[in-house]
């Protein structure tokens, strides 16, 4: 609790007193709007958390900016077993981010086809050729690849009633 007391931001009494603050500290804003709003949804207060996310996701300049608060947004729903929306707010990133996915289930044909592809990729390659490839540092790639992580698992529990 008294993490969430020290990000507490104060809300800006009028639009213009919102845009001057992240205008003239647009980094600490993002940092500490960010982090309130991840806080905010640990600590269960998931309105605050939502409305946090909803400003980061109105000022930031970029994509690579909006992605932590895209990330607590997605926590948060499926902390409130709001799975299909997390998984449609995930896939949306992941559009933006260049990532595309079919919008229908794929077919097992579909499936075995992109397996064998993989298969063939991997096929003379040994545990050390995989070991010793070199560390992912696109963070656009990383991005990606961590909410899509996320949504895997919110689709397995969609897909199972788990």
């Amino acid at each position: 609790q008294q993490g969430i007391d020290f990000l507490r931001i104060k809300d800006p009494q009028t639009p213009r007193e919102a845009e001057r603050q992240w205008k003239d500290e647009y980094h600490l804003s993002l940092k500490l709007y960010c982090m309130a709003a991840e806080a905010e949804f640990i600590n269960g207060n998931f309105e605050v958390s939502e409305h946090l996310v909803k400003s980061v996701l109105k000022n930031a300049r970029s994509l690579r900016d909006k992605i932590g608060a895209y990330t607590t947004q997605v926590y948060a729903l499926g902390a409130r077993h709001r799975l299909q929306e997390a998984i449609i707010t995930g896939l949306s990133v992941l559009n933006n981010l260049g990532e595309t996915f079919p919008q229908n289930e794929p077919s097992k044909a579909h499936v075995f086809v992109e397996l064998k592809k993989t298969m063939a990729m991997l096929y003379h390659k040994t545990d050390a050729d995989l070991v010793s490839l070199p560390l992912m540092l696109d963070d656009d790639k990383l991005a990606a690849m961590s909410i899509l992580n996320l949504i895997a698992t919110y689709s397995f529990m969609a897909s199972s009633n788990y």
